[in-house]
This record gives structure tokens, sequence and C-alpha cells, in this order.
């Protein structure tokens, strides 16, 4: 009978995020943003939820190679990002009109926290 190896399990965390571009809006239009382009009746792009604001972010794709080497280093590079104060959680909320669903996801990533206290400092 073979012996099975030990696999090292690491944790390499993010330790830098750069923000290119961000910007506060409205609830509403944040939420239209979310559903837009989606068939009635469906499941919108979601938003995350922290402490009181809902947020979506895009990263820039790991295709250029000193981006890569950033990312392995624990940099990530967000677009662009927007957000909104939303101050109680609710799991999901529906579009009046095109009745497409918006989920949130409650998380409590440690990179993430540090990024809306930093939002709630925000200043343009």
């Amino acid at each position: 009978m073979k012996t099975k190896k030990r696999v090292e399990i690491s944790y390499s965390p993010v330790t830098r995020l750069i923000v290119h571009e961000v910007q506060r809006l409205p609830k509403e239009q944040l939420l239209f943003s979310m559903g837009h382009g989606v068939e009635a009746g469906n499941i919108g792009r979601g938003l995350n939820w922290i402490d009181g604001i809902a947020f979506a972010y895009g990263v820039i794709p790991l295709e250029d190679g000193k981006i890569i080497d950033q990312y392995l280093r624990g940099t990530v590079h967000i677009s662009s990002l927007v957000f909104t104060d939303w101050p109680e959680f609710v799991s999901f909320v529906e579009l009046p009109l095109s009745k497409v669903r918006i989920p949130l996801w409650k998380t409590d990533l440690p990179s993430f926290v540090q990024l809306v206290k930093w939002l709630k400092r925000f200043k343009y």
C-alpha cells in the first residue's frame, strides 16, 4: 500500500487593494445598474454588503505579466467600484417594474472589511 503524500497548504491573503475608480451612487441608481440588461424576472448582478455599505466592483483581468506578479504578491487592482449606503442587510431586492432580483451577499472577508472602512472615509 502506498503512503499518501501530505499536501502543504499556504494562506496568502491580499495585502494591498488598489482602487482605480470609485463612485458613490444613490441606492436606486446602483440597483438599476445591477439589473440593467437582465430579462424580466431573472437575477441581476449581486452586491456585496458589509456594515451598512453595499458595493460592486470589477478587477483588472489577470492577463498582463506585471498584474499577475503583483497579484501573486498580494496586490489586487480594482478597476472600478460603485457603492451606496445601505443601513439594513436584506438578502435580495426586487426591482419594481422588471421584477429582476438583485442578491446581496453579507461578507466578512478581511480585505473587504478594510475596503468598507476606507469607503466610509472616502472623499471625492
